[in-house]
């Protein structure tokens, strides 16, 4: 069958495209695999088929325009998202380095208004002061009733260079008193912090009453009612 339907295409029809032939006498189109008809209708199915092609295609680019706007869409709202991120952490830095700012500011003029107590000789309300600028976090350490102000001026005032005065016991804990302080090295200070269980090094610490004596203070103002 399929041999005289090659037989008969071969000599009677006249070749279109790849296994599609034309019927020259009847305008019928012929198929290699047995299809035929009118070849009108052959034309309108193609082109119907070539419509339908052209608008799956036209689907699809639109599809593919939808996914890049989204894309882009995502991109540039995560680029909005990330820059908004970067002007909220400049924002917030720039106010806690303004907060920084006010809180040395305040503590300069607190450490300068102390000094000028000191000088005048209201050693108590020198005391009070130094301990507002130590203040952290809105905490105020209260100075104990018995404390000896001048002697502590004393203390402060006669620091060897290198060191620092410091709590023995933090003032978190302990007392801003003349016998919870000493002399201690500036970097024994730092790793100390606010520790109870430090151990210090040789030469890490010094007595304030031997520098005391030293400086020329009399005994009578280094001894201590605590």
């Amino acid at each position: 069958m399929a041999t005289k339907l090659k037989t008969q295409i071969s000599q009677e029809c006249k070749p279109i495209r790849r296994g599609v032939f034309l019927d020259l006498r009847r305008g019928y189109f012929v198929a290699l695999d047995g299809t035929h008809g009118p070849w009108r209708l052959r034309e309108e199915a193609e082109q119907a088929y070539q419509r339908l092609c052209a608008a799956e295609a036209a689907k699809v680019a639109a599809r593919n325009v939808r996914v890049a706007w989204a894309i882009n869409a995502n991109q540039q709202a995560a680029a909005e998202r990330k820059n908004a991120a970067r002007a909220a952490a400049k924002v917030a830095a720039g106010a806690k380095e303004s907060k920084r700012i006010a809180r040395a500011e305040g503590k300069h003029a607190i450490i300068r208004e102390s000094y000028a107590c000191a000088r005048r000789g209201d050693f108590r309300e020198w005391a009070r002061l130094h301990l507002d600028s130590r203040s952290k976090h809105g905490k105020v350490y209260e100075l104990p009733a018995d404390a000896d102000c001048q002697l502590m001026w004393l203390i402060y005032r006669h620091r060897p260079e290198g060191f620092e005065v410091d709590h023995i016991i933090p003032l978190g804990k302990g007392k801003h008193h003349q016998d919870n302080l000493q002399y201690l090295r500036a970097s024994a200070n730092s790793r100390k912090g606010a520790s109870l269980k430090y151990r210090y090094a040789d030469g890490d610490r010094i007595e304030w009453k031997t520098v005391l004596l030293a400086a020329g203070v009399p005994m009578w103002r280094i001894t201590s009612k605590y």
